[in-house]
C-alpha cells in the first residue's frame, strides 16, 4: 500500500485525536503516550521546534491514518554535542518508545519512516530509543543498523484464554499467588482494606495522593520524587488532567483505615491499558503492596472486559515482581540510519553511559 509520510507541528497534531484513537485500535502497540492529548502536555517542558511528530498514511485508502512517531530533537552531553533524535520525547517520565502502527502495516510504515528521515536535510540520521521493542528490528530496513547497549524483559499482561483474573493469577504466578494471598491476609487483619479505582476529576486528586506518597519514599530522600522537580510535576498534571477529561486514566488506590498505602496509574486509552506509574508506603513493604497492587488493577480489568496491559517497565525492574507472565524483549537502542561520525558518537557515548551505570549499581549493592 503506498504511504505518505508528513512532519506535523505539535499543535497541528492536538487536533487529530479522533484519527489517532481510530489508529491506536489497529495498532498492536497503541502508546498513548503518543496520543494527540499526551503531545499537548509535553509543551510544558520540551518547546515546541524540538518536537518532531512523524505521520504515515495511506494513500489509497483516504489518508487513513498509518502510523504516528512522536521524537524530540536534542543534543546531549552523550551525543558529544551532536544533534539527534530521542523516542520517547521525555524519557525520564515517559516508558515506551514504540511508534503506533497499524499492525497489518508494520513493516510498510518504518520502512517509509526511515526513508523520510533520510531524505530530509534538516533532521538527524541517528534515533536515540530508550526503550526499544526489539521485535521492530525486524520491521527496519536492512540498512538502518541498531545497537543495543541495554537489554531486559517487560512483563505484560495476555490473558490468553484466562476465562478470569484468579484463573490467570494462579497460571502466571505460580507458587507466589499463595505467598501473595497470605500477605493479602495479613493486611487485612491490620485493618479496614480497600481498594478504590479514580477516574475523571477523582483522578486528580488521585495523582496528588500519588505525589505525596512517592515524595515520603526513597525517590523523595534521593531527590528524584516528581515534588522534587517542578517542571516534571507541571508536566505530570497536564498529562493527567487532559487522559482525566477524556476517562482514559485510572488511579487505583490499596487503602488501609482510608489512607492509600499503594498507588498506580494506568493509562486506559483505545481498548488497551498502560500501567504508568507506581508507588507504595515503605512502612509496608513487608506486605508487598505493589504486588497486591498489581493483583488488584489485574482483576479490575478482567472485570471490565479489558484484560490486557502493557507494565511500561524499564530496565530497572524485575519482571518477576510483576504478576504478569507476558514477556517483550526490550533495549536502550541506536538506530543509525547513516548517520556517520554522528552515529559513532551516539554509540560511543551510549556505550559509555551503559558501563557507568554498571559501575553505579555494583557501588549501591551491599
Amino acid at each position: 500500500m503506498p504511504l505518505h509520510v508528513t512532519r506535523m507541528k505539535a499543535a497541528d497534531y492536538a487536533g487529530i485525536g479522533e484519527a489517532f484513537a481510530d489508529l491506536a485500535r489497529r495498532a498492536t502497540s497503541p502508546n498513548p503516550l503518543m496520543s494527540p492529548a499526551a503531545v499537548a502536555a509535553l509543551g510544558s517542558l520540551v518547546p515546541d521546534p524540538e518536537i518532531v511528530v512523524l505521520v504515515a498514511t495511506a494513500v489509497n485508502n483516504h489518508g487513513r491514518l498509518a502510523g504516528v512517531w512522536v521524537l524530540r530533537l536534542r543534543r546531549t552531553v552523550w551525543s558529544f554535542g551532536f544533534l539527534m533524535l530521542e523516542t520517547p520525547a521525555m524519557p525520564t517520565y515517559d516508558n515506551i518508545s514504540d511508534p503506533v502502527i497499524d499492525t497489518t502495516l508494520r513493516h510498510p510504515v518504518m520502512a517509509a519512516f526511515a526513508g523520510y528521515l533520510q531524505a530530509c536535510p534538516d533532521l538527524p540520521k541517528v534515533i536515540r530509543a530508550t526503550n526499544w521493542p526489539r521485535d521492530l528490528d525486524a520491521t527496519l530496513p536492512a540498512h538502518v543498523v541498531v545497537t543495543a547497549e541495554e537489554r531486559w524483559q517487560r512483563a505484560v499482561l495476555a490473558p490468553l484464554g484466562a476465562p478470569d483474573a484468579e484463573a490467570y493469577l494462579k497460571a502466571a504466578m505460580g507458587r507466589n499467588y499463595r505467598i501473595r494471598s497470605k500477605r493479602l491476609a495479613e493486611l487485612e487483619a491490620t485493618g479496614m482494606l480497600s481498594l478504590v479505582s479514580l477516574r475523571g476529576d477523582g483522578a486528580l486528586a488521585g495523582l496528588e495522593d500519588y505525589i505525596a506518597l512517592e515524595a515520603r519514599g526513597w525517590k523523595g530522600r534521593a531527590g528524584t520524587a516528581l515534588a522534587n522537580e517542578p517542571n516534571g510535576l507541571s508536566y505530570f498534571r497536564a498529562i493527567v488532567a487532559g487522559f482525566a477529561a477524556s476517562d482514559q486514566i485510572a488511579v487505583d488506590q490499596i487503602r488501609l483505615d482510608g489512607k492509600p498505602i499503594a498507588i498506580g496509574l494506568t493509562v486506559e486509552a483505545d481498548g488497551h491499558s498502560m500501567l504508568w506509574k507506581t508507588t507504595f508506603d515503605e512502612d509496608f513493604s513487608r506486605f508487598g503492596p505493589g504486588m497486591l497492587l498489581n493483583m488488584a488493577v489485574t482483576r479490575r480489568l478482567f472485570a471490565t472486559g479489558r484484560a490486557s496491559l502493557d507494565s511500561g517497565m524499564t530496565e530497572f525492574s524485575s519482571p518477576d515482581l510483576m504478576p504478569w507472565s507476558g514477556r517483550r524483549d526490550m533495549a536502550r537502542a541506536t538506530l543509525d540510519l547513516g548517520a556517520g561520525l554522528a552515529g559513532h558518537a551516539e554509540r560511543l557515548g551510549a556505550g559509555l553511559r551503559h558501563r557507568l551505570r554498571l559501575i553505579a549499581r555494583r557501588l549501591r549493592r551491599p
